[in-house]
Formats: structure tokens, sequence, C-alpha cells
């Protein structure tokens, strides 16, 4: 099974090793082989996502500042934004955890305010599958408004 590595420490050490790090002192410090950490200088290869057990710990002392500066970069700088405005719960259901963030018109590159609504993962996916259904039958497109209206409307 291969190793996955998560994509924005990958950077932060592809980084460290053009300014002058030796492969050797991150390799002690991240538990990421020698060979892995030469691959990623050299460019031939490039880490798809998730963690290594050996990275596990490097992940976690720095897992909060990283996962800030992801979030704080989404949906165009505005992900606090909505939740906040949201009240941070989802917008369905109520619930206070696994949020999500959902595009109303399905268009990821639309960041607009009013375009984005506050979503648990259950009520996210549900909305997913089913506009993948009606995208399906044609004739029938308008009916995922309906469906969105009535998810809301249910408590």
């Amino acid at each position: 099974m291969r190793k996955q590595y998560d994509q924005v420490i990958a950077l932060a050490l592809m980084k460290r090793m053009s300014n002058g790090e030796s492969i050797s002192k991150l390799h002690k410090e991240t538990g990421i082989s020698i060979p892995t950490l030469w691959r990623w200088r050299e460019g031939k290869t490039f880490p798809t996502s998730g963690i290594s057990k050996n990275y596990y710990e490097y992940y976690e002392e720095n897992r909060k500042e990283i996962m800030e500066r992801i979030k704080r970069n989404r949906y165009g700088g505005l992900y606090f934004q909505v939740l906040q405005r949201d009240n941070y719960q989802c917008q369905n259901c109520h619930s206070k955890s696994y949020l999500r963030i959902h595009h109303l018109n399905g268009d990821k590159e639309d960041n607009r305010m009013e375009n984005l609504l506050t979503l648990c993962q259950r009520c996210h996916r549900i909305v997913h599958l089913a506009s993948c259904v009606l995208d399906r039958i044609s004739p029938y497109g308008r009916i995922y408004d309906l469906a969105v209206k009535l998810l809301r409307n249910q408590k």
C-alpha cells in the first residue's frame, strides 16, 4: 500500500528544501523517507493526499496552524464569515457539528456570500445526491429547487 501525504505540509517541506535545509534533517524531523523527500525536491513525484503514519506527529504539531490557513483561504476568504452569518449551524436541520459550505447554484467558482450556505455533512450529502438524480431527469430539473426548499422546511 502506498503512503499518502498531506499536500499543504509537503509544500511546506518542499519550500524548506528549496531554502537549503538538508533532506536528512527533514527525514529525522518528519519520518518521511529520504528517497521520497528527494523525489519531491527534484519534482519527480508529488504527494497526493492523506497522512502517513510516520508523518502523523509532525502533522499533529502543526495541525491547528495549517487548518486555519486552509480555512481562511477557502471560498474566496468567506469561510468563517458564512459560518458566522449562519450562526455556526446547519441551515436545514440546525445541527452544529460536521459543518460544510454549500454553493447554492452548484458553481464552485462563484464564491459570493449570497451563493454560500452552511449545511451539516449529512444534509450536504443529501442535497448533492438529490441534484445528481434530478440532473439525469432533464425535464424535471426544476425539482431540485423544490427539493432544497422542502429540506429547509423539514425540522
